[in-house]
C-alpha cells in the first residue's frame, strides 16, 4: 500500500484509488460545435471552466472511507473482505 498524497487538500490517501475517487468535478477544456453527423467539426465555440475540486472529510467519509492507524484514508472493505478477515483473526495460530 502506498501513500498518496493531494497537492490541494493535502490528505494522505493509502491507494490512488481512494485519492481519485476524492477529486471530483469536470476538467476545464473547450468546447466544440457538433456537425449533422454528430461529430465535432472542430469549430470552438468557447471554453469550459474547470470544476474539478477535493471533496471534504465530510464527504470523504459519506463515500464510506476511514482513515487507518497511520491516519491515511482508505476505502472501506466490501462485505467479502470483512468476512474473509474476520475468519482470518478467528483461526489459531500455533507455533513451536
Amino acid at each position: 500500500m502506498g501513500m498518496n498524497q493531494c497537492g490541494g487538500c493535502k490528505l494522505i490517501f493509502g491507494s490512488l484509488g481512494a485519492f481519485d475517487k476524492h477529486r471530483v468535478g469536470e476538467y476545464k477544456g473547450l468546447i466544440y460545435e457538433i456537425g449533422e453527423s454528430g461529430r465535432p467539426t472542430g469549430k470552438v465555440l468557447g471554453k469550459r471552466p474547470s470544476t474539478r475540486r477535493c471533496l471534504t472529510v465530510e464527504e470523504i467519509q459519506a463515500m464510506g472511507m476511514t482513515q487507518n492507524k497511520q491516519g491515511w484514508w482508505v476505502e472501506g472493505l466490501s462485505e467479502a473482505e470483512k468476512e474473509r478477515f474476520s475468519r482470518m483473526r478467528s483461526k489459531k495460530v500455533v507455533t513451536e
